[in-house]
């Protein structure tokens, strides 16, 4: 069912970059594999702007810039587990809105 969602959103979305966090995220290795084929199954975004290690570690971008055109879409877990939220609140009045 994530994969499901995923290729929708990827589908109506086009953005570089999803993170997938909370409790989920700590299951990753467990549910990758799965919603990474139905990415490459149900959206055609997916498809043709997947890195080739979409999978392996599946931490994240490299940083670097590519070429125009050359946009990759990656799917990731949150790095900071279920405690994401925690320390977005917790860093929210030392940044300057």
């Amino acid at each position: 069912a994530l994969g499901i969602a995923l290729s929708d959103m990827v589908n109506a979305l086009n953005l570089p970059m999803y993170v997938i966090g909370g409790g989920v995220a700590s299951a990753w290795e467990a549910f990758a594999p799965t919603v990474f084929e139905e990415l490459r199954q149900r959206s055609m975004v997916y498809a043709a702007t997947a890195p080739e290690t979409s999978i392996a570690g599946g931490q994240g971008a490299s940083g670097k810039v590519e070429p125009r055109g050359s946009r990759k879409t990656i799917i990731t877990r949150a790095l900071l587990g279920s405690d994401a939220g925690l320390y977005g609140a917790a860093r929210l009045p030392l940044v300057d809105l």
